[in-house]
């Protein structure tokens, strides 16, 4: 019997050193490797960079925070073109920052593990939004661990945001953890490898969901939760940093939620209202959402004309 059990515990022995092995090559696979599963991925891992592009080059500098709006709207190149013909100042540097269905929970982490803790802070901010990204929504608990919390704004998570334990302990794995953090990433391929369709459907249901999550728990009026956005307002008011919303255009006209409109009028802060713009048409959208190429020249001519009269004030 003594034998039987020495040897039941040698192999489970045996398993559990292989996982930890396996799950140490998986973390350095990850680690240095895990960008290139999504191009949101890269682009999250980008905004170190663009920080510190932006603390080097010459004022005036501009900011565009957002999510895939932002990406599928915004023309840098031509905007910068478009407002230099109208006269700006042609030092005028233009920066993105776009993570996917981000939305005001992250882009407040965003901007104050990036910029502002890092003293990389530009003259202007401008946020490209929907009538919901700026109320506050349950985020990804591994995604903020991994990529926006930084370590000054632990507390506040954990008093704000993270809610439970578990969501505490998912925040955790995230931050330490590459393997845990693009779980998300790689399910989708390994799955999509066995079942047709597979990666097309995910893409749906991730959008579907975020969508869910600025919406869930309330009617189109009732008043809901601004915290993070007056939140990074006072911070970038505090900065001396002028912070311009933006009304994306989208198929069909909407209005800001009331909840964010209240929260913009305690910050003097107005909305720049691009929804719509005379000349973009639903054929000039790629799905329920984003801007073609057409579309994207015509949005990015249509800011040209409105915002640097906004950055002169």
């Amino acid at each position: 019997m003594s034998s039987f059990t020495s040897v039941f515990k040698l192999a489970e022995t045996r398993v559990v050193l292989s996982l930890a092995a396996l799950l140490l090559v998986l973390e350095s696979v990850f680690a240095i490797t895990g960008h290139r599963l999504s191009h949101d991925v890269e682009n999250i891992r980008q905004i170190s960079a663009t920080a510190k592009a932006l603390q080097l080059a010459s004022p005036p500098r501009v900011l565009f925070v957002g999510n895939s709006l932002t990406q599928a709207g915004l023309d840098p190149d031509l905007l910068k073109e478009e407002a230099v013909k109208r006269g700006f100042d042609p030092r005028l540097s233009i920066f993105t920052a776009y993570p996917d269905s981000s939305h005001a929970t992250i882009w407040g982490y965003l901007l104050d593990r990036y910029f502002l803790e890092t003293d990389c802070v530009p003259e202007n901010v401008v946020i490209i939004t929907g009538s919901r990204h700026l109320l506050d929504a349950p985020p990804n608990h591994n995604a903020l661990g991994a990529y926006y919390v930084s370590n000054r704004d632990v507390p506040y998570y954990l008093r704000h945001d993270a809610g439970s334990v578990e969501n505490a302990m998912d925040f955790l794995l995230g931050r330490f953890s590459s393997t845990i953090t693009l779980r998300r990433r790689v399910s989708p391929r390994v799955f999509d490898a066995l079942l047709p369709y597979y990666q097309e459907n995910w893409y749906l249901l991730s959008q579907a969901s975020m969508k869910g999550a600025l919406v869930a728990g309330h009617q189109s009026n009732e008043d809901v939760s601004t915290n993070h956005f007056r939140r990074f307002a006072a911070k970038l008011k505090e900065r001396g940093v002028r912070l311009t919303i933006v009304a994306a255009p989208l198929p069909n006209p909407y209005v800001i939620h009331p909840s964010v409109v209240a929260a913009m009028k305690e910050n003097h802060l107005e909305v720049l209202d691009m929804n719509p713009i005379p000349g973009l048409t639903s054929e000039h959208f790629a799905d329920a959402d984003h801007l073609n190429a057409r579309g994207k020249e015509i949005f990015t001519r249509a800011l040209a004309a409105e915002l640097p009269n906004r950055w002169r004030k």
